[in-house]
């Protein structure tokens, strides 16, 4: 269950934001604007299943290492879930990754990816209690090709800094190590690891080299996310997501993965330009086409969603704007929250309209859980 399941279905939540954010005009005018854009970068003709899914993940990846070298903590969270690696162990080797190499977040390094850097500080979203750990915390057929696979990685984010974009070679060798999490996240968000990325690991443990991960990464896949970086580099798509914070002269910086309800809600990459100022959440996209209103509308509401959560339970994320990267056509989207939420109930609501709903969006979330037995921290 997650925020985009239960907007995708008929429930509390759903029902909620269709009668009080129902779009209209609005979402026509933002469809036929995506639209417009220039001809989308597409994948070769001939890509296996799983192949979109794929190249999403890797290039939202890349896009929130452009803001922060954190670590892929839900692709290591699938590591562990896959049983390939002990809890503390996992713990430790995020704990090597930029962000958190320096030591300087509270705990422990067994504890390590359940802290997060916010705009307010580090924050401890126990991730003891994150996903759901199949395997036993000390156990793992494969722990020291995951460490290695993360030292390598962490390794390299610290020669592509946050904030710009590598070489063509060095950017080509980040698709490789996205690609390779995002096959691992498989196991934290689904199922389990697919086929492919059980050979891949299978040739790893076979030559004992973490290397081999990324020499079995999907030829198209790996094809499709480097022309999508390309694109990106060549439109201008980090300067358009400084730009997208509303602040001008803004650096690109900010948070990757940041999470809005534990187990529930997290989001792509978040933009802080400055000290004091709000934030500005971004969806990443690698879709070809908005196909219709209704899909951008769930694009919207699920935008709503997480800045109602970050409002109501992670107010050290300071979120005022939202937008969407589409990196296939490389250009960015991004709205105010109350500009947002008045054109979605149809400009019936201008000042203070994304608060005016907070109680509502509250109730209806509160319901939603209490179908599923849970209830809000």
């Amino acid at each position: 269950m997650s925020l985009t399941s239960e907007l995708r279905g008929r429930g509390p939540l759903s029902d909620w934001f269709a009668t009080q954010f129902p779009g209209g005009r609005f979402t026509a005018r933002v469809t036929a604007h995506l639209d417009a854009q220039p001809a989308p970068t597409r994948p070769g003709r001939a890509v296996r299943a799983g192949h979109w899914p794929a190249v999403g993940g890797a290039v939202g990846t890349r896009l929130a290492w452009a803001v922060e070298p954190a670590p892929p903590y839900y692709a290591l969270f699938g590591s562990h879930n896959a049983g390939l690696i002990g809890w503390d162990d996992v713990n430790r080797a995020g704990a090597r990754f930029p962000t958190h190499a320096a030591g300087t977040y509270p705990g422990r390094p067994e504890h390590a990816l359940a802290q997060r850097p916010t705009p307010s500080g580090w924050t401890d979203i126990a991730a003891d209690e994150t996903g759901p750990q199949t395997a036993p915390r000390q156990s793992g057929t494969a722990p020291a090709i995951v460490a290695d696979f993360c030292a390598r990685a962490a390794g390299f984010l610290e020669r592509v800094p946050p904030g710009g974009w590598g070489t063509r070679g060095e950017e080509k060798v980040l698709a490789r190590i996205a690609l390779v999490l995002t096959d691992w996240e498989q196991a934290y968000r689904g199922p389990g690891l697919d086929q492919p990325a059980q050979a891949a690991l299978a040739a790893a443990r076979h030559r004992d080299d973490a290397g081999e991960l990324l020499a079995h990464v999907d030829p198209a896949a790996l094809a499709d996310t480097t022309a999508v970086i390309d694109r990106c580099r060549r439109d201008g798509l980090l300067e358009q997501l400084a730009d997208a914070t509303g602040v001008s002269g803004a650096l690109l910086r900010g948070h990757a993965f940041p999470v809005f309800a534990e187990r529930w809600a997290d989001g792509d990459l978040l933009l802080a330009p400055a000290d004091g100022e709000a934030t500005t959440l971004i969806d990443v996209k690698t879709v070809t086409a908005a196909r219709s209103a209704a899909t951008v509308r769930s694009w919207l509401h699920q935008l709503l969603g997480y800045a109602y959560l970050a409002s109501l339970y992670c107010p050290e994320w300071q979120l005022g704007r939202v937008g969407l990267a589409l990196t296939r056509h490389g250009h960015v989207v991004a709205w105010d929250l109350d500009e947002l939420a008045a054109a979605l109930c149809g400009g019936l609501c201008h000042t203070g309209a994304f608060a005016r709903h907070r109680a509502g969006f509250d109730a209806a979330f509160r319901a939603t859980l209490s179908a599923r037995g849970l209830t809000a921290s």
